[in-house]
């Protein structure tokens, strides 16, 4: 199994730290506080993504065109995610749930996205963004 760990103590991802990257498993620790712009873009991860418990920003493009399974639990640390950040997602099997903490879904957020679950959406959303769910499968 090829398992990328980040050390623990690391706070930021930078960007386009990962691009390309193709792994079966991606640990995070909970002291990332942030992933930058393209972080993971185009990563192809055959597992379950598990974003860091104390997370607060996710930048533009993050996790773009990236393929998992499973669940996305975006944390209830979670104050911003960028523009397009989970666009044109493959394979998300399970379910979406926004956290209470994010009340603005940006531009293209999830656009394009193929996730099979369901949609949770709290009543704190005051912001949802252009073509922040077109075209989800």
């Amino acid at each position: 199994m090829k398992t990328l760990i980040i050390k623990d103590g690391i706070t930021k991802i930078r960007n386009k730290e990962f691009y390309g990257c193709d792994y079966e498993e991606i640990i995070i620790p909970d002291s990332v506080k942030e992933i930058g712009d393209q972080a993971f873009l185009y990563c192809h991860l055959s597992g379950t993504l598990t974003l860091p418990n104390e997370l607060k920003v996710i930048g533009d493009n993050a996790f773009m065109s990236c393929n998992f399974t499973g669940d996305l639990r975006l944390p209830e640390s979670l104050s911003k995610v960028g523009e397009s950040a989970f666009s044109s997602l493959s394979y998300l099997s399970g379910s979406l749930t926004i956290p209470q903490s994010l009340t603005e879904i940006p531009n293209r957020c999830f656009f394009m996205s193929n996730f099979g679950g369901l949609l949770y959406l709290h009543d704190g959303v005051t912001f949802i963004g252009e073509g922040a769910f077109n075209n989800c499968i």
